[in-house]
């Protein structure tokens, strides 16, 4: 029989066919961006072992300086971190941002959350349609690193994860010490009070059983790092997304040679000629 392409992504498929792209002649300013920072008590960034302790603290932000910190009240944690949650979408909704960011969003801060809204039956409906929150396996290889991660994605609004965007960053300037969020940060300036963005482990809890100033300020210092890293990181991302037929999420994932040959699969397309065979 004949031979036959076809596109599994329908984002990309419908972008091709139209000649559509996202966001075209929007400012990166005029792009509506929350940043999200999710603590666990001791602020750990392994989740497994976060995942069966409640949530600490819940850090937003977005590109206009609007910011709110939700505390979960230690002597009250199941009750409190349930409204948390439900604070946060919430906030989601009322903000109605484009991209939500986060530095590990899709290895930490998003399965954790999923995790405790499980536990706590809390709806975790983000999306612009009330759609929920959804997420497969997925792999990414960035020169000789292969990074495994759940992709999540949600209707009507696109993730972007410092973490990966520093990955790519690195691999043409090899001068990154670590991908932490405190090691991007400092590396490019944006740490203001390190002993404050490094606190964790033991140290962190005793502050955050105490109900600490200092607690605050370090929740609020990781969110505000995201920004400022998100701020840098991300607009070349953005441009290509209003160039190439992917989703901004997306973009942000497919290597050059992808990109490229999605630009000939469309032009193919609008001249309604065949695709050449594969050699």
């Amino acid at each position: 029989g004949r031979s036959f392409f076809a596109l599994s992504d329908p984002v990309q498929h419908y972008l091709s066919a139209t000649g559509r792209t996202l966001f075209k002649q929007l400012p990166f300013e005029e792009l509506k961006r929350v940043q999200v920072e999710v603590l666990s008590p001791t602020g750990e960034s392994d989740l497994a072992d976060a995942s069966q302790n409640p949530i600490a603290s819940i850090a937003l932000s977005d590109n206009s300086g609007w910011e709110q910190l939700i505390v979960v009240d230690p002597e009250n944690a199941e009750e409190s971190e349930r409204d948390a949650l439900k604070q946060l979408t919430a906030f989601i909704k009322e903000r109605d941002p484009d991209v939500i960011e986060g530095h590990d969003l899709f290895r930490f801060d998003l399965p954790y959350l999923v995790a405790r809204a499980r536990k706590a039956k809390v709806k975790l409906d983000w999306g612009r349609s009330g759609g929920f929150l959804r997420s497969r396996p997925s792999r990414l290889q960035i020169a000789e690193k292969t990074i495994d991660y759940p992709k999540f994605q949600v209707d009507g609004r696109h993730f972007v994860d410092t973490f990966l965007l520093a990955q790519f960053y690195d691999v043409g300037m090899r001068s990154l010490t670590g991908f932490e969020r405190i090691d991007v940060a400092q590396h490019f300036g944006f740490c203001d009070a390190a002993e404050i963005s490094a606190l964790t482990g033991k140290a962190l809890q005793r502050e955050y059983l105490r109900k600490s100033e200092r607690f605050r300020e370090r929740a609020l210092c990781a969110v505000r790092e995201t920004r400022a890293l998100a701020d840098l990181l991300s607009p070349s991302y953005f441009i290509q997304a209003q160039i190439f037929p992917y989703n901004y999420q997306d973009v942000i994932v497919r290597g050059n040679a992808t990109r490229i040959n999605a630009l000939f699969l469309r032009e193919y397309l609008r001249q309604r000629h065949s695709i050449p065979e594969m050699p």
